[in-house]
């Protein structure tokens, strides 16, 4: 191997690194970021969530609040809950 070959498979290492290095910190901040979206979700009030949902998690939202609402109310009528 020539000085040029080692120099030039220093720099292609040197930049193989440098890529790998910014994948796994990009994927480490996407994590994050999830985690902390996961949190601030599971935090939030359902009608904060409807507030912001999109049109198709909205729909979603009303339905569970429906199956919710006769849960409840089944709970109350057979009083193993109260408010």
């Amino acid at each position: 191997m020539t000085a040029q070959d080692a120099a030039f498979d220093r720099a292609l290492g040197a930049w193989e690194d440098g890529q790998l290095n910014r994948h796994l910190n990009e994927e480490a901040a996407w994590e994050d970021a999830s985690q902390k979206a996961e949190d601030s979700v599971w935090d939030m009030k359902l009608k904060e969530l409807y507030e912001m949902a999109p049109v198709g998690a909205e729909r979603k939202i009303e339905a569970l609040v429906e199956d919710m609402t006769e849960h409840v109310a089944e709970l109350l009528m057979d009083s193993r809950w109260d408010i």
